[in-house]
């Protein structure tokens, strides 16, 4: 965004002019008590006119970052709130093992960087979301970090008009559509391309797929079709579950259905899988010659004391270090640059398991590309070897 366009349009420019000052601030070249330039030296400084500054200023009383004295100008407040180094970082949920280890590794990292992270989950929920999106239009952090849905995201237009007016937003996942925003992609269409790609190379054909909408399913689905479309098929069956009764009801509906009668199934989040996986040991359902079975998230099931079936990895502790690097270097760029399209790509991981109840040792790809064949042996004390 050039001065020229601030200029022409206020309600962008006081923006401009508060995020200026605040970086100062924030920086420590403004110091607590100290003086601030008048609204006409700050507009010559920056190429705006004083009723922009006026009102860039106006927006700052109100974060209660600076106070006008009456002859004395514009200072900094001595007590400077919190918001001044919080970030907000808006997630589905903080239960599951995944989130939990994104959010742990971005706050070590903005903490490290002098930031103060509050972690807040909406739950998919529309009413808690927009409440969220309020908060940060009210001034009451200085960036976030969120992940939601498109329709979360595209169904409230102020959240596009932070991004717009250089509010530094960076997205876990799906970004804004028809907005340029700064994203960084989690993984879910890429796992989903990558693991039907490994049932396709494993020889399955009637493949069934389960994404949750609340975690972006849409894209899992959409990575599924891809490799499928590459070998020209279609998912035999495909379906939503919010919570893991559905994803079993669904499973259950699918394997009684004649017209169906899949070969492997492929769940987009581990909590689902494992009701699943207990249903088919207790059908007698050998996992891996009757049907295959597939998860597309962390190594929850590897704790567990069952015969480990094969899953799709995106190493949440990559995943928070890149969402963390990204914000920080979008705080980094001027003003007018932060509403520059910017996506950083996802990395996903193969973990093959055994099916066979033999634990002893499993066979890992540690790589961008899931076929890299870079192989991993496990014995059975734990250690690791590669060859």
């Amino acid at each position: 965004m050039t001065k020229e366009n601030l200029e022409s349009n206020p309600a962008r420019g006081h923006r401009f002019v508060a995020d200026y000052v605040r970086r100062k601030i924030r920086l420590g070249e403004y110091q607590p008590g100290q003086t601030l330039p008048s609204a006409k030296e700050l507009a010559e400084e920056l190429g705006l006119h004083n009723n922009t500054v006026e009102n860039g200023m106006r927006l700052l009383r109100k974060e209660k970052l600076v106070s006008s004295r009456f002859g004395g100008g514009t200072v900094v407040r001595s007590e400077l709130p919190e918001s001044l180094k919080s970030l907000a970082l808006l997630l589905p949920d903080t239960d599951s093992a995944h989130w939990q280890r994104v959010s742990k590794e971005i706050g070590v990292w903005l903490q490290c960087a002098g930031w103060k992270l509050d972690i807040q989950q909406h739950h998919g929920n529309a009413w808690t979301f927009r409440k969220m999106i309020r908060e940060l239009a009210a001034g009451h952090y200085s960036g976030a970090l969120i992940s939601a849905t498109p329709e979360l995201l595209n169904g409230y237009m102020p959240l596009a008009a932070l991004v717009r007016y250089g509010f530094p937003v960076t997205f876990i996942g799906r970004g804004l559509d028809g907005a340029d925003c700064w994203r960084v992609d989690d993984g879910d269409f890429a796992g989903g391309y990558h693991g039907t790609k490994h049932l396709i190379e494993c020889r399955f054909k009637r493949i069934g797929l389960i994404g949750c909408p609340v975690y972006n399913g849409g894209e899992f689905l959409r990575g599924c079709r891809e490799a499928l479309r590459e070998f020209n098929g279609e998912p035999m069956a495909a379906g939503f579950a919010k919570d893991e009764k559905e994803a079993l009801k669904l499973l259950k509906s699918w394997l009684e259905d004649e017209n169906i009668r899949l070969d492997s199934v492929f769940f987009h989040r581990v909590e689902q899988a494992q009701p699943a996986f207990f249903y088919l040991q207790s059908k007698r359902i050998q996992i891996g010659s009757d049907i295959g079975f597939l998860t597309f998230d962390d190594t929850l099931f590897h704790r567990l004391t069952i015969p480990s079936p094969s899953a799709i990895r995106r190493y949440p502790e990559q995943l928070g270090k890149r969402i963390a690097d990204t914000f920080l270097e979008q705080l980094s760029v001027p003003f007018e640059q932060r509403n520059f399209a910017k996506t950083v790509e996802a990395r996903v991981g193969l973990d093959f398991g055994r099916s066979t109840g033999d634990r002893s040792a499993r066979k890992v790809y540690r790589a961008i590309d899931p076929y890299g064949r870079r192989h991993e042996y496990e014995n059975p004390y734990g250690r690791r070897f590669l060859y």
